[in-house]
């Protein structure tokens, strides 16, 4: 009975250790990904393009996203706009990243 009870709990955390793993690495992927992150931010001429970006992206879960809210930021002489963003479907929460310095020049 103890030995079951021992393997039960040796798989389960096998199992917590392996999806830990896979969202890291799904992080680490994802952030190459354009307007994933402020280095592969996307360079939009209006703010259109950004909502554009929204409605045609989707999720990896190929759910739709959504704006939660905005924000402002200057890094290395680049203005962005980070869009907080939620996918429809799975709820994953995530900042994307685009570049508006052209607007404002």
């Amino acid at each position: 009975m103890g030995l079951a009870i021992s393997l039960a709990l040796i798989l389960a955390l096998g199992f917590s250790g392996w999806r830990l793993a896979s969202r890291i690495s799904h992080s680490r992927r994802r952030r190459r990904l354009p307007a994933e992150s402020a280095a592969t931010a996307v360079v939009v001429r209006s703010f259109d393009e950004i909502d554009e970006w929204l409605t045609e992206s989707r999720c990896a879960c190929s759910g739709s996203l959504t704006s939660l809210g905005e924000a402002s930021e200057e890094l290395d002489g680049r203005r962005l706009r980070i869009v907080r963003s939620e996918c429809s479907r799975c709820e994953e929460e995530r900042s994307l990243y685009f570049d508006v310095t052209r607007i404002f020049n």
